[in-house]
């Protein structure tokens, strides 16, 4: 139980935080904060309290519940192009770019570790030459992993250049071992190009598939901005006038 001396100095503690003159009444109205309490006095002195604790800790409460949400719809904005990313790695998509003098004779690539891909998905070994301009291709190539056994093997032959690149075949990897291309060149001319193992299909759906997920990510989390700024707003107003509700 609060005692008259207690009650007493509360009262005197309290200070005045605004001061409103009403139109047509010369006495002034005076607001006074007590601890979790507002007094009121008009001018004919009656004093209402208005009880505040409630409220002041529902607000700490709104902002804490707004910015939980808001952190949630920026992992449900971005998801998609996090995902994306990690899909569209370069090591998965071209695990293998290495330029190759292309003669007579065998030629071994380096290491490479390619992922397991989808289930319709085949690694794709191409050759590609800049400038264009080559004589035509008789090679045999296979790929064997790090113990020696052969993945996948095959046979590129061709009647006359075309183009800037030979596809020499397609091939699904069972194993993550560390793994090699094998070329056995039966021409006579050499001549420099680019040694290509990847997953171009894979590589073009992502590149269709960033614009969207940009936009996904956008439309989201401004959403989700525009909903915290307006939590954050009443908020505010509703320190200062502590009748508001929603």
């Amino acid at each position: 139980m609060v005692t008259s001396r207690a009650r007493s100095s509360r009262e005197a503690s309290c200070e005045p935080t605004s001061q409103n003159r009403d139109v047509g009444h010369p006495a002034p109205r005076w607001h006074y904060t007590c601890g979790h309490e507002r007094r009121v006095e008009d001018s004919d002195g009656a004093a209402t309290q208005v009880n505040l604790g409630g409220l002041t800790e529902l607000m700490p409460t709104r902002r804490k519940v707004a910015l939980s949400v808001l952190a949630l719809v920026v992992v449900v904005g971005v998801a998609p192009l996090l995902w994306l990313f990690w899909w569209s790695n370069p090591r998965t998509v071209e695990p293998l770019s290495v330029p190759v003098t292309v003669k007579r004779g065998l030629y071994i690539s380096p290491p490479f570790a390619p992922a397991t891909p989808a289930k319709d998905e085949r690694y794709q070994i191409e050759l590609y030459f800049l400038p264009v301009t080559r004589a035509p291709l008789n090679l045999e190539w296979k790929v064997i992993s790090d113990r020696g056994v052969v993945l996948a093997h095959g046979e590129y032959r061709e009647r006359g250049a075309a183009g800037n690149d030979a596809i020499l075949g397609y091939y699904r990897p069972t194993l993550r071992s560390p793994q090699r291309v094998i070329l056995n060149v039966h021409d006579e001319k050499s001549f420099d190009t680019t040694l290509h193992v990847g997953l171009p299909e894979r590589s073009l759906d992502a590149a269709y598939g960033f614009p969207f997920c940009i936009l996904w990510a956008v439309v989201v989390i401004g959403v989700g901005i525009i909903g915290f700024v307006t939590v954050w707003v009443y908020d505010r107003q509703s320190r200062d006038n502590p009748g508001l509700s929603w």
